[in-house]
């Protein structure tokens, strides 16, 4: 079966998430665990930091696998940035003793990483804005 272009380039999006499933979790820290992802997708700093709104800070922090855990709208920023899946979001959340919670603004998060995925975080920050919500990226505060 041949796949149209957009199809084939889905499919290549779930096969790294495939990958990242695969990856362990067994004592790391959310860095760690991010470290692994931004290894696994073989992503640049700079590519990194243009695709999640971050500074380089935040990849030296996942680099030098910092003990601070990052906050929820830096996983969501993350998340968005490198097209991950819910599931892997709930184990950077997990791993950074985080969570969503159950009111209008978390759900506008989540909804930019399963509703959104593939978009650049430029619309899910349009996104967040209209709703009267800080955007991601470099203006949060880590």
């Amino acid at each position: 079966m041949q796949l149209s272009e957009e199809m084939q380039r889905e499919r290549k999006r779930f096969e790294q998430n495939e990958k990242i499933h695969r990856l362990s979790t067994i004592d790391k820290n959310c860095w760690e665990y991010i470290f692994d992802i931004i290894t696994t997708k073989g992503t640049a700093k700079q590519h990194f930091c243009d695709l999640t709104g971050l500074g380089e800070e935040v990849y030296r922090k996942a680099e030098k696998h910092k003990d601070n855990d990052p906050t929820v709208r830096t996983i969501v920023a993350i998340a968005c940035g490198l097209s991950l899946d819910i599931e892997t979001v709930e184990k950077m959340l997990k791993l950074a003793g985080r969570d969503f919670k159950d009111n209008q603004e978390d759900r506008a998060l989540k909804f930019c990483i399963t509703g959104l995925s593939g978009h650049p975080i430029s619309d899910c920050n349009d996104f967040l804005e209209s709703l009267g919500y800080e955007t991601l990226g470099t203006k949060q505060r880590l």
